[in-house]
């Protein structure tokens, strides 16, 4: 379990396998999890919708992809 922890660690850089094609920042919806950061989140939608690419943006702003798994 610790080498897939160890693997799997962003270590400050985005992951280059989720690297979307497309991204389209979400400014609004950074904002509403900053506000409401102290209660749990489900990014719920169907395939297509950013949900990758806003819980990246998310652990961009708010971690720098440190610590992010």
């Amino acid at each position: 379990m610790t080498g897939f922890l160890k693997q799997s660690s962003c270590k400050g850089h985005r992951p280059n396998h989720l690297a979307s094609r497309r991204h389209y920042p979400r400014p609004d919806l950074i904002a509403r999890l900053l506000r409401e950061r102290h209660v749990a989140r489900f990014l719920v939608a169907p395939e297509g919708f950013g949900k990758t690419g806003l819980a990246m943006e998310y652990a961009d702003v708010v971690f720098s992809f440190d610590h992010v798994f």
